[in-house]
């Protein structure tokens, strides 16, 4: 099984049809499920509810219970998280990430996972580090 760590934007991608990568989203979902674990981190899920919230205020439950079944596995940010971004971000240049799309990194790189996203920053910093899809 291949581990994948899911970002905002493919999630997003993945559910509303209006999104410029929705067909792109759902192709690659299609083409890996069936050998896939899909990793989401609790900071993708928070990110994700707030986007729906400002969008489709309706939506926000069902949404949650959406990436929940996605999630087969969530990374919590918890001490052993902490510490890891911490020497994470001794060692890598950074420059122009966001705290979101690091933590995003550093899961891939624990989690030994490739990443999900359409963020182009976050894809060409991933592509360095070996955790692009």
């Amino acid at each position: 099984m291949n581990k994948y760590v899911v970002d905002t934007s493919f999630i997003s991608s993945l559910v509303f049809r209006n999104d410029v990568n929705f067909k792109k989203a759902n192709v690659i979902y299609k083409n890996i499920y069936d050998n896939a674990i899909f990793i989401v981190p609790s900071c993708v899920i928070l990110e994700f509810l707030i986007g729906v919230k400002k969008f489709f205020p309706r939506k926000v439950d069902f949404m949650y219970k959406y990436v929940n079944k996605l999630a087969e596995e969530i990374i919590y940010i918890d001490k052993k998280f902490l510490d890891s971004y911490s020497s994470f971000i001794k060692k890598e240049k950074h420059l122009g990430l966001s705290t979101m799309d690091m933590s995003i990194l550093v899961s891939a790189r624990n989690q030994k996972a490739k990443i999900l996203t359409f963020d182009i920053k976050l894809e060409k910093f991933s592509r360095k580090l070996n955790t692009q899809t």
